[in-house]
C-alpha cells in the first residue's frame, strides 16, 4: 500500500479513557473511494496488549474532505493503534 493512501491525520490524538470522545480521522486526499460511514470499521488495538481491542462506531463520513468521525467508547488506559478497514480497499495504512 503506498503513502498516498495511508491515514494523513487523527484528532485528537489522546482520549481520557473513561469518557466518549469523538476522534476525526483525516484520509489522505488521494483515496479512492467515495467515503460512505457503512464501508468503514475502525478500531483501536491496546499496542502492550494486542488481544485487547475496542471496536469504535463510524458516526460520519464527509467525502468532500476525506474525514471520517468515529466515537471512542472507552477502553484501559495505554497506548493504541488505530486500526481502519474499508470493504473493498482493505486495511488503511494508519502509522505514523
Amino acid at each position: 500500500m503506498s503513502s498516498s493512501e495511508a491515514t494523513q491525520t487523527l484528532s485528537p490524538a489522546s482520549a481520557n479513557p473513561t469518557l466518549k470522545t469523538k476522534l476525526n480521522v483525516t484520509l489522505a486526499s488521494t483515496f479512492p473511494y467515495t467515503l460512505n460511514r457503512a464501508d468503514f470499521t475502525v478500531n483501536a488495538t491496546n499496542i502492550s496488549n494486542p488481544s485487547y481491542f475496542r471496536q469504535m462506531n463510524v458516526i460520519a463520513a464527509d467525502d468532500a474532505t476525506k474525514t471520517l468521525t468515529v466515537m471512542f467508547g472507552g477502553a484501559w488506559s495505554g497506548m493504541y493503534q488505530v486500526n481502519i478497514r474499508h470493504n473493498r480497499y482493505g486495511l488503511v495504512n494508519t502509522t505514523g
